[in-house]
């Protein structure tokens, strides 16, 4: 991509993302801040003037109320004016780089023709150098039949709000932009009116000296809450850049969930601002899993309160979860799939069966009435526990056995060991009458026995561990085929 080109989109990001001076701007040169790709926007001071001095406190307040509207604004749709205003600045400036280029790429093509070297390398170079002229020329053509209506341009600009100082307005609000390094700034003044206050909020963008926002009204000091919120609306109207309206939802039920478009909203209660006029579909689904809902027009400005009476919206899905997992749900003879499971509702109601390996079956009605979610604790067979049972007996009554068999022969082994020692003592002394082939004799059939008396004894109290193992299976499989 040439130079050419990239000066063109480099424009061309630049100007999408920026907000236009007002309408009556035209297409004049933009300012500085309108190239920046985030809006920065910050609430300044509002100031008591003249004897109003004693309402300083008051003018803190307001201002605290003012940012706290306009916060919830996170961008700002451009209007018509503004659009063409970018529209007309992107093609001037597009056509002045093309113009530029077309320039340089001439002036490179006469140079190629006295640049050092030969004939040959000469006339490549100015060969080159005309191919690039005639692509630049082309471009220029390209941009000059373009009209502005035909660039495209983002409609909107997300603003960033600075929220931890107030700048001050007085007395240049473009010394304050500068020094804040701010693209806009609302303020306002409180000034006294005989009995009355006169109000005014404005909002300042660099780079333009008259005020882009203006509000003001006139109200007694205790009236001056309640109008200001009114008041503020015109303000918000003219920072989005559109009309708007809003929608509020209070159902009563702190779990009741809203959604806008199918969008969650919150819970319980919802205020929605600044949505665009049009139609809105309207649901709330409640902690018992009934849904509620409508489509709902907003005309601008309009702020529309519902309440949770509104139409039931049928059913169509449900979920089963069994105890234990793994059951089948059959509907008419058809299997739907193993729980847990979300399954589509019938449109009449139909009975519906749940089996499962082991357990009774389990029988429901399913239909457009039917709860969100279903759950069923299945209760065994009696004959299949009954088998469960007879093989928890048979198996321990097997290591029961075993061990039994495996006493006698500790015993045995331990007898023949205390036979041999008493013949042949373990610590070698002589025994009369025995020589010392045949007492060696003797003590090797005693530590045989010694040590086989020691693996028998091992292996008898592995089985008597499993033997109670068994015992506990067998306890509490007889508890369970008697409670369940």
């Amino acid at each position: 991509m040439d130079s050419a080109r990239i000066g063109t989109m480099a424009l061309l990001g630049s100007v999408l993302l920026g907000i236009a001076t007002p309408a009556r701007s035209g297409a004049e040169e933009l300012p500085e801040f309108a190239r920046r790709d985030t809006l920065r926007a910050a609430v300044g001071e509002f100031a008591a003037v003249g004897e109003a001095a004693r309402y300083q406190e008051l003018a803190t307040a307001l201002r605290e109320l003012v940012l706290e509207q306009v916060v919830e604004i996170d961008e700002r749709t451009r209007s018509e004016g503004e659009l063409a205003a970018y529209r007309s600045e992107l093609r001037r400036e597009a056509l002045a780089d093309a113009r530029a280029t077309v320039r340089r790429r001439r002036r490179e093509r006469d140079e190629a023709f006295f640049a050092e070297g030969g004939r040959e390398e000469r006339s490549r170079r100015a060969e080159t150098a005309a191919e690039r002229l005639s692509d630049a020329k082309r471009r220029l053509e390209m941009l000059e039949a373009l009209s502005a209506e035909e660039i495209a341009v983002e409609t909107a600009k997300p603003i960033e709000w600075m929220l931890e100082d107030a700048p001050r307005l007085d007395p240049d609000p473009q010394r304050a932009l500068v020094r804040e390094n701010l693209d806009l700034v609302i303020g306002g003044t409180i000034e006294p009116l005989d009995r009355y206050l006169f109000l005014r909020i404005e909002g300042y963008a660099r780079g333009v000296d008259e005020p882009i926002l203006a509000a003001e009204f006139v109200a007694r000091p205790e009236e001056l809450y309640p109008e200001l919120e009114a008041e503020t609306d015109q303000v918000l109207t003219q920072l989005l850049g559109r009309d708007w309206a809003a929608l509020v939802v209070e159902t009563g039920d702190s779990e009741a969930r809203i959604a806008i478009d199918g969008q969650t909203a919150g819970y319980g209660s919802v205020d929605k601002r600044f949505l665009r006029p049009g139609s809105y579909r309207v649901e709330v689904v409640d902690r018992a899993g009934r849904r509620r809902g409508e489509v709902v027009t907003l005309e601008a400005g309009e702020r529309r309160e519902l309440s949770p009476v509104m139409q039931p919206i049928p059913r169509t899905s449900a979920q089963l979860k069994t105890e234990p997992a793994g059951a089948s749900l059959y509907l008419q003879s058809r299997r739907l799939g193993g729980t847990p499971l979300e399954f589509e509702l019938p449109e009449r109601d139909q009975l519906a069966l749940i089996r499962r390996d082991g357990y009774l079956d389990s029988r429901t009605v399913l239909g457009p009435r039917t709860e969100a979610e279903l759950e069923r604790s299945l209760q065994p067979d009696i004959e299949d526990q009954s088998e469960r049972l007879r093989r928890s007996r048979n198996r321990f009554y097997r290591a029961f056995g075993y061990f039994v068999l495996s006493v006698p022969v500790t015993l045995v082994l331990n007898g023949v060991y205390e036979n041999l020692s008493s013949a042949v003592p373990r610590d070698g002394a002589p025994i009369a009458g025995l020589s010392s082939s045949e007492q060696d004799r003797i003590a090797a059939r005693r530590e045989a026995a010694y040590w086989g008396t020691v693996g028998a004894f091992t292996v008898s109290a592995g089985l008597f561990v499993n033997m109670g193992v068994r015992l506990y299976q067998y306890i509490r499989t007889g508890e369970e085929a008697h409670y369940r």
